[in-house]
This record gives C-alpha cells, sequence and structure tokens, in this order.
C-alpha cells in the first residue's frame, strides 16, 4: 500500500507553494514517521490534524479529506493580513499558547468596543 490520496493532495499543495516538508511538519507538529504512516494506510491523521493543516496550508479540510469542492480556503482580509505580518506564526504556537493570544485578542477588541 501508498501513495495515501491525502498525502498526495498534501504533497501537491506543498510542492505549488514552495513549502519544504521540514517547514511543513514543524508547523503542524508532525513527524516525518506519522507522514509516512498516513501515506501507506497504517494510520490516518485525526480531524484536528487535519483542521490544524488545512489552516497552514490554507485549503479547505473538504479537499484534503476527498479531493471535492473548493482547494481554496477563503480568508477574510483581516486574516489575511494578519497572517501576512505573523508568517501564520500563531499556528505553530501549542494549544494551550493559541487559547492565551485569542483570550489577549478578545480583551484588546473588547477594551477598544468600550472607547
Amino acid at each position: 500500500m501508498g501513495n495515501s490520496p491525502i498525502v498526495a493532495r498534501i504533497n501537491s499543495v506543498l510542492a505549488e507553494k514552495g513549502i519544504l516538508k521540514k517547514e511543513f511538519f514543524d508547523a503542524c507538529n508532525i513527524t516525518s514517521a506519522t507522514y509516512s504512516q498516513w501515506n501507506t494506510g497504517k494510520t490516518h491523521p485525526k480531524v484536528k490534524t487535519l483542521e490544524v493543516i488545512s489552516k497552514y496550508l490554507g485549503v479547505n479540510i473538504e479537499y484534503l479529506q476527498t479531493g471535492l469542492g473548493e482547494k481554496e480556503k477563503p480568508v477574510p482580509a483581516d486574516e489575511d493580513e494578519l497572517g501576512k505580518m505573523s508568517g501564520w506564526k500563531y499556528y505553530e504556537l501549542s494549544e494551550e499558547n493559541r487559547a492565551l493570544v485569542d483570550q489577549m485578542i478578545e480583551k484588546l477588541l473588547k477594551s477598544q468596543s468600550d472607547e
């Protein structure tokens, strides 16, 4: 067995966007061994992992899972600007640290609306 359709789609997007696998693995907290197991069909990525991957690559999770539907994930202008400024470093943070960042943003937005 080999050549998982999900892995094939991920590889295709990585190539299109010029992203090195090491960068991808680091950003999405995936090991090359895990990726290899996905490719051979020994294991499959969890939905939560696919959500992280889809956000990082800017594609719809449905595309990764099935190859159907719109490939590119629409990005609101404000999220696009944040992505350009941060290099999408947000998604490299642990889940706990992302929650802290989200809380800080909520506090800032609330204080801004109170002004």
